[in-house]
């Protein structure tokens, strides 16, 4: 017998130290997974029908696994030939001899026939009886088991990402066209995409919302969404894709953020002579003076001030227990101002929509504030707040808010002197329509700016220098853009950079806190599944036009490009619309072309896509140039397929302060309102119906 300390015996004349004992390695082998173990004896406890504490469960298996056995359980060592299976002849002998012989009491441990046994005819008690737990953990049954469950799971590669933790990675990360970092992870990939995303946002600094691609090499080089980091390796790439644009921290608490109104207070010299202090506004000096997030999907009602959140809590209270309402007019300016400087800090011409949102939202919060005479029970407050934002704005004009004071009649051409007509503001929802200069910039410094900036266009690879240039003087830009409405021949020569894929791109993220092209794709192969359904559906003319375009996407592999072209082609048709995209033929390469003599077809479209193909290429064949042609010139080419182009072609659209086209006005608001998701509340009849038939 052995000691406690000791639970498999050696035996005293055994002088041989060397031999291996595997029982023993088996152990030690088996310590390592307790908690394995622990699952597994609470699985048979289940199995037998008995019940047991989790402490009692947890004691067991570290005793075993530690080599601990209790006392009254013997540690004979066992070694392979020591028992004799059971088979059921000799059971049945066993049976026979107690038959045979009544005083007995066992035969080798059987001291009677088992009843399952004697009445089932598909059950013998040798082979039926579920595993018993003191045989599968005393036997060294458990380690074995072990080792076959592992090997099982090595093989299904269940295991993989446990065995790539130990080994250090490197990966290639995509922040932007322009940005591209190499990421160590010394202890391996981590095993989840959301602890990867963390990885990045530590290295890196990646704010906001954003989701990650890896470049699959079986599809040349194409990025697909990254769902399993189980399909990358070291030294493999990834991308970050940007859902939304990162919100800037405040250094101000979020009870103070609410009491503070995001505005900058403006000079006019014209206007500083007035000493009203109802036009004192309290601003925050530590906030960017460009907005940094769209308009939420769910309105935040601010924190009113002290006295009056203490009657609308006593109210809100009487409310739940007798449904009364309150009354109490002398609180509706506080609450009237508060909202008009949150609604502000979004957009400062909201529409109908927007000002019933926040009704409904404020109704929600504050159920006391309910105007029975309404159907909606929130009309009343509706209309007060259109006043109020009227007046608010009117406040802010005097202070020299340029998003407010281009519309003042002052700064009007004398055509249009009258208040309602061509009034400058957001119309696709932008977010920056016209922001102020930087604080401590004038006109002249910008301008500055901007002649060294098309000088640095001049210069190779200094992309971030003409980034930041690009930002600074992005309040010039849209100043000139919007109150002076240049031809784009006189915007390339004032703003080459503007003329670029990247600088579209992160003109489009100013004005809408948006990624354009990330978003884009993103929601246009969400809905692709979709609308292959719904556009397959569609019968008449359209319908078989339809049906012919998509024919491509059944002759073997389609690259995700080609299924981005065909759904695009496929909404024009389903809308009923056309002329988007012009098709060149060339008998040469395209570079030997005599642009020149293209500059003539181009004259005659004012928004287009140009698709260049060879003469005789067949549809699978690529695009020799892809381009983007406004007001006869064009502006913008080498795009990689139909789908960026028309992503970019809906940045231009923003950046240059343009209107959609009307034969292709319904193309476009599918691509802001679906695609973007930008202003998703206001949709036309046609576009309303395509998002119900999406979303069923």
């Amino acid at each position: 017998m052995a000691t406690e300390q000791n639970p498999i015996a050696i035996n005293d004349d055994d002088d041989d130290d060397d031999e291996p004992d595997v029982l023993q390695e088996s152990v030690e082998t088996a310590a390592a997974s307790i908690p394995v173990i622990r699952n597994i004896v609470a699985v048979n406890f289940k199995r037998l029908g008995c019940t047991a504490e989790d402490k009692v469960i947890a004691e067991l298996a570290e005793e075993l696994c530690n080599g601990n056995p209790r006392s009254e359980f013997k540690s004979n060592e066992v070694r392979s030939g020591t028992f004799t299976p059971r088979t059921k002849e000799t059971h049945a002998q066993d049976i026979q001899a107690l038959r045979e012989n009544p005083s007995l009491v066992h035969s080798r441990g059987v001291k009677k026939q088992c009843a399952l046994t004697a009445k089932l005819q598909n059950f013998h008690f040798v082979s039926g009886y579920p595993p018993d737990i003191t045989h599968d953990l005393f036997e060294g049954i458990v380690p074995y088991e072990l080792a076959l469950c592992f090997d099982l799971w090595v093989k299904k590669k269940l295991l993989r990402t446990i065995s790539r933790m130990s080994q250090p990675a490197k990966l290639r990360v995509i922040l932007e066209d322009h940005d591209i970092r190499k990421l160590t992870l010394p202890s391996g990939i981590p095993p989840s995409v959301e602890n990867l995303k963390s990885k990045v946002q530590e290295a890196f600094g990646v704010q906001g919302e954003f989701a990650l691609q890896y470049m699959d090499n079986d599809f040349g080089g194409q990025f697909f969404t990254l769902c399993s980091t189980d399909v990358i390796e070291d030294k493999d790439t990834i991308k970050v894709i940007y859902l939304a644009a990162p919100v800037e921290p405040s250094s101000c608490s979020d009870s103070d953020a609410s009491e503070i109104v995001t505005l900058t207070l403006y000079e006019d010299t014209a206007c500083s002579s007035s000493g009203s202090s109802a036009d004192t506004v309290l601003l925050s000096p530590d906030r960017r003076l460009e907005r940094s997030v769209p308009w939420p999907s769910e309105f935040p009602i601010p924190r009113f001030a002290y006295n009056t959140e203490m009657i609308l809590e006593r109210a809100n209270e009487s409310y739940l227990k007798n449904g009364s309402l309150l009354s109490a007019p002398s609180i509706k300016t506080d609450i009237l101002e508060k909202l008009a400087e949150t609604i502000y800090q979004y957009v400062a011409y909201p529409s109908s929509a927007q000002i019933c949102a926040v009704a409904e939202a404020l109704i929600q919060k504050h159920p006391c504030l309910k105007e029975p005479g309404s159907a909606s029970g929130n009309y009343g407050w509706q209309i007060r707040l259109k006043y109020k934002m009227g007046n608010f704005r009117t406040k802010l004009r005097n202070l020299g808010c340029p998003e407010l004071t281009v519309n003042a009649l002052k700064h009007k051409h004398p055509d249009d002197s009258a208040p309602a007509k061509n009034v400058k503001k957001p119309k696709k929802a932008e977010v920056n329509y016209l922001p102020p200069y930087p604080t401590g910039e004038t006109k002249e410094s910008l301008e500055r700016v901007r002649i060294e900036l098309v000088e640095e266009v001049k210069k190779r690879d200094n992309g971030k220098i003409i980034s930041e240039k690009m930002a600074k003087t992005f309040s010039l830009r849209r100043e000139e853009i919007v109150t002076q409405c240049p031809l784009i021949a006189d915007l390339k020569e004032r703003w080459p950079a503007l003329f670029t894929l990247v600088q579209i791109k992160e003109e489009f993220q100013r004005i809408t806190t948006l990624h354009l092209e990330s978003k884009f794709m993103l929601l246009l192969d969400q809905y692709t599944p979709k609308m292959l359904s719904i556009f397959t559906a569609k019968g008449g003319a359209a319908g078989r036009r339809i049906r012919g375009i998509m024919s491509c996407l059944h002759k073997g592999e389609c690259s995700i490009e080609k299924r981005r072209e065909v759904i695009i082609r496929s909404l024009m048709e389903y809308v009923g619309e056309h002329g988007l995209f012009t098709e060149c033929f060339v008998s040469k390469l395209y570079s030997d072309v005599d642009r020149a003599e293209r500059a003539s077809d181009f004259s005659q479209h004012t928004m287009n896509i140009f698709i260049v193909k060879k003469e005789g290429a067949s549809e699978d064949d690529d695009y020799e140039d892809i381009g983007i042609v406004l007001e006869g010139q064009e502006v913008l080419a080498g795009f990689r397929n139909v789908s960026q182009a028309c992503a970019a072609l809906l940045g231009f659209i923003y950046a240059l302060n343009l209107q959609y086209p009307k034969p292709l006005r319904y193309t476009f608001e599918v691509f802001q309102k679906l695609f973007l998701e930008l202003d998703s509340l206001k949709l036309s009849p046609k576009v309303l119906s395509l998002k119900n038939q999406l979303l069923a």
